[in-house]
């Protein structure tokens, strides 16, 4: 995305070109530049058009109530005319050279649209177009008195749906299966998948929050979902699939086999993994080597918060002025 006065760019990535991503960038991009424009440029892509081009072009049901929300004008280029929205088309080739070049090191696509939103910030604030008297900073100040405001509210972009939570504890968006807290099975909920995550509500409630996957078939459990039922059932700890996609570290493994009741053992390991985290754990264990019970003690006094001493009553300063005047005799009985 660009703003056609002042060149200022917003640059933003994603896994795939969905209707939910779609809108979701067009979001950050508004909210990046304080403002939107009055008209937006576009080629006639899938996600916008339903049919037709330029002039005739039939938007997608959904994106009309997006523009609609933001108040804006789409304006649709005719085919095999770059040129129509050049200064975009020459933004990619520019953010390809100088935002990806070397090619950036992230592990998430969160940690690479902080980088990219840099970069486009050190754009504004530094560059300086041939030809143009202005620099971008300074023409971007100029450009944003004259966006329109952002919404009181954000357009929700996200894709639902009403799911029934199974007997797994699962729920199944598109090919894939996201855990959910065994509590909630059998109940009926809601999913929001926006681009990059799922969310899943129960009467409002979120009871879930996962990573999107777009991988075809796979079920994505998280472990404290599960730990209400471990506890209950402890013989399944060392088979059941929720502990074994954990991935945890075989060392966590090895500890509780060694101990009386291996199976007890796992799941009070499991229990204070969800609720202190994995790195104290490990770090706990390589120290106590024996007991268990002196590790859960450990841990979980180092997480109390300790209450400071309550403070005595408050006694305030007797007046004893009376007094000298009993002294000086200057009082009448």
């Amino acid at each position: 995305m660009r703003l056609c006065h002042s060149l200022a760019p917003f640059v933003i990535a994603y896994p795939t070109e969905r209707e939910e991503t779609f809108l979701e960038a067009h979001i950050k991009g508004f909210e990046f530049f304080g403002g939107v424009s009055r008209d937006l440029i576009y080629d006639n892509l899938k996600t916008a058009v339903k049919e037709g081009w330029g002039k005739t072009a039939r938007e997608q049901d959904k994106f009309a109530a997006f523009r609609a929300h933001y108040a804006y004008r789409p304006v649709f280029c005719n085919p095999g005319e770059g040129h129509e929205k050049s200064l975009v088309e020459n933004l990619v080739g520019y953010a390809r050279r100088n935002f990806l070049v070397p090619v950036p090191r992230v592990s998430s696509f969160e940690e690479l649209n902080q980088l990219l939103q840099q970069r486009c910030l050190n754009y504004i604030e530094h560059h300086q177009v041939q030809s143009r008297d202005m620099s971008v900073k300074e023409a971007f100040a100029l450009e944003q008195k004259a966006l329109l405001p952002l919404p009181l509210k954000r357009y929700e972009s996200c894709k639902s749906a009403e799911v029934r939570v199974d007997y797994f504890s699962t729920v199944r968006f598109e090919t894939n299966s996201y855990s959910v807290p065994v509590k909630w099975s059998g109940k009926q909920v809601t999913v929001k998948a926006s681009g990059l995550e799922i969310n899943i509500y129960y009467r409002g409630e979120k009871i879930a929050s996962h990573p999107r996957c777009y991988k075809k078939y796979q079920t994505i459990y998280q472990l404290e979902h599960y730990i209400p039922l471990i506890e209950q059932r402890p013989r399944s700890v060392f088979h059941a699939k929720p502990i074994k996609e954990a991935k945890l570290p075989e060392q966590i493994f090895a500890y509780a086999k060694k101990l009386k009741n291996p199976d007890k053992a796992m799941v009070k390991l499991l229990r204070l993994i969800v609720d202190q985290g994995l790195e104290p754990v490990l770090k706990a264990l390589e120290k106590q080597q024996y007991s268990l019970d002196i590790i859960e003690f450990d841990l979980t006094r180092k997480s109390q918060v300790i209450p400071l001493a309550t403070p005595g009553p408050v006694v305030n300063p007797v007046d004893i002025k009376a007094y000298d005047q009993l002294l000086s005799g200057g009082v009448q009985l």
